[in-house]
């Protein structure tokens, strides 16, 4: 019993034309007597609807991740940081482990062991360049940050994830030393004074607020939508 096959369109390796398949028989089709050609559109180089060939390097830089602009400095900023600690290491003697290697500051070349080594020491070395420490909130998002640059480079790793044998005891690094500088009032928001009953009355009796004139009703209008609605920056008025 001889094969048989629907009608269709495939691609002829021998012909490199696209071409239609009638029903038929199998023997009918290898003797090609049972279809016929049509052209394949043409390529980029030839006017039709592809574009010219994507190169590896085009492709490569593609699949890297990317991060807003805003991000990308931040970035920027820690690697210089953990740069300039690297060198300063490279160089200390009065430590209990130096670190003498030339490649510490190549992150994506480390193993997660020595870079939890690195980085359970960075974080709690860096400071700012008058000798403060820097808020608990900030050590945090220089993790954030070295993660980030890190899948750039297709380094897919949970810094901050104590779940990982390798970061767990740089995860807790962090956090205690994180919970040291909470304790010592770091990165700590200060409340605003409320204003009392009679602080507000002597602000209009004083004409700081009312509808005199536009400025005054401008004041009283910033004034009533910061109490009523929550408002505490100027940003947050320009966005209402």
């Amino acid at each position: 019993m001889k094969e048989r096959f629907v009608s269709g369109i495939i691609w002829s390796s021998q012909t490199q034309n696209c071409v239609w398949l009638c029903r038929g028989d199998y023997d009918d089709f290898k003797a090609q007597s049972t279809f016929t050609s049509m052209q394949m559109p043409q390529t980029a180089s030839g006017g039709g609807r592809f574009k010219a060939a994507t190169s590896c390097d085009e492709i490569d830089e593609l699949s890297r991740k990317k991060f807003a602009g805003t991000s990308e400095k931040k970035i920027r900023w820690v690697l210089g940081l953990y740069e300039q600690w690297c060198a300063y290491r490279m160089t200390a003697i009065d430590c209990d482990i130096p670190i003498q290697r030339s490649d510490l500051s190549k992150l994506q070349s480390l193993t997660k062991e020595d870079l939890a080594f690195l980085l359970s020491r960075f974080v709690t070395e860096i400071h700012k360049l008058n000798g403060d420490d820097y808020p608990p909130c900030t050590l945090y998002q220089m993790c954030i940050c070295i993660q980030m640059y890190l899948e750039t480079q297709r380094v897919h790793w949970k810094l901050l994830k104590k779940q990982d044998p390798a970061f767990m005891d740089f995860y807790y690094v962090l956090d205690n030393v994180m919970k040291q500088k909470s304790a010592q009032g770091l990165g700590q928001i200060q409340q605003s004074e409320v204003i009392s009953k009679q602080a507000e009355d002597k602000m209009w009796s004083d004409g700081l607020l009312g509808e005199s004139h536009p400025q005054q009703l401008c004041d009283t209008v910033l004034y009533l939508l910061g109490i009523n609605l929550a408002l505490h920056r100027g940003k947050e008025h320009k966005n209402l």
